[in-house]
């Protein structure tokens, strides 16, 4: 299984990926720093589907491309069969972002930051059972 985990904040991703790490040792992680470089990695490896995340846990404050626009580029890429699992990740409770996140069909879930170690386990346990 492969985890992509698109945020420009150095601290949340070691911590997201040592709480992976513990939970599924055998999962590989791609990190990117924003939606930009997330565009960028998917549109490389467009022919190479096995090379995509499963799963994306997307931030939605970043510099260049946030996650709001890297979903309408996705949405708009046509990347034919690619359909990763997107977990929106934001340290915000506006409520403007939760009722953004519902017009989204691409997102599984809203999380609040920190992700706790029982939510990493519920994704990754989700992705195993094709939930």
């Amino acid at each position: 299984m492969i985890i992509g985990v698109i945020d420009d904040d150095l601290v949340y991703k070691f911590v997201v990926r040592t709480l992976i790490g513990r939970t599924s040792p055998t999962s590989s992680i791609i990190e990117l720093n924003d939606g930009q470089e997330a565009i960028e990695f998917i549109n490389q490896n467009k022919y190479q589907l096995s090379a995509l995340p499963d799963i994306i846990l997307l931030d939605i404050n970043m510099p260049r491309l946030n996650g709001w626009q890297f979903l309408d580029q996705l949405r708009d890429s046509s990347i034919a069969h690619y359909s990763p699992s997107i977990y929106m990740v934001s340290s915000s409770s506006d409520i403007g972002d939760i009722t953004m996140a519902r017009t989204y069909k691409e997102i599984t879930r809203l999380i609040s930051k920190p992700i706790p170690l029982q939510v990493i386990r519920e994704i990754l346990s989700q992705a195993n059972t094709g939930h």
